[in-house]
């Protein structure tokens, strides 16, 4: 995101005529699911760890062992 600031701020010091320039960026609504899947997956994987809904692995072998499962 701070990239495009960014170029956008270089965009309008580079303009002669600021006048002229009435949008440098183009306002438009982006829907996309996979953004939306993970702020439900996220929402969801709170709700089960503040319910108590979660697994304390006693090693960094036994939690590789259980994401390689999935």
């Amino acid at each position: 995101m701070l990239s495009i600031i960014s170029i956008c701020v270089v965009f309008v010091m580079a303009c002669s005529d600021l006048a002229e320039v009435t949008t440098v960026m183009p306002m438009c609504e982006v829907v996309d699911e996979k953004n939306d899947d993970f702020v439900e997956g996220t929402i969801k994987g709170l709700k089960d760890f503040a319910e108590g809904r979660y697994t304390v692995f006693e090693s960094d072998d036994e939690l590789e062992a259980h994401l390689m499962s999935l």
